[in-house]
């Protein structure tokens, strides 16, 4: 019975030899995929921190129309204007002259979003 113990041990200990390196294994997987989860969520805060300030020129951009809290306040286009010699003017519909009209309150919920 002593011998058939023994001749176990070296079955015993090519097993645990074989759980190690599996274990060695998966902890080389984990550190990988840890790695690459690094380095896209460095590159995803990049990119939403450009998205950040593109959204901020697109705003910019679009300031010139008349939003509906300053409906009643006269909006100046001087920084649009260009230096262009007098054309006939054609008649204009009256549903072309109103202004389009953006809500853009502040009453969102953007709680859900944090900024970086």
């Amino acid at each position: 019975k002593t011998a058939k113990l023994v001749q176990e041990i070296p079955l015993a200990s090519d097993e645990q030899n074989s759980a190690a390196d599996q274990i060695n294994n998966a902890l080389f997987e984990l550190n990988n995929v840890t790695q690459q989860n690094a380095a896209n969520s460095e590159e995803m805060a990049s990119s939403s921190e450009e998205l950040s300030a593109q959204a901020e020129q697109l705003k910019d951009l679009i300031s010139f129309f008349r939003f509906a809290k300053m409906q009643n306040q006269k909006t100046e286009f001087s920084d649009f204007k260009q230096n262009v010699s007098p054309q006939v003017k054609k008649p204009i519909n009256k549903a072309q002259k109103k202004p389009i009209i953006l809500d853009m309150s502040d009453n969102s919920d953007d709680s859900g979003f944090e900024k970086y």
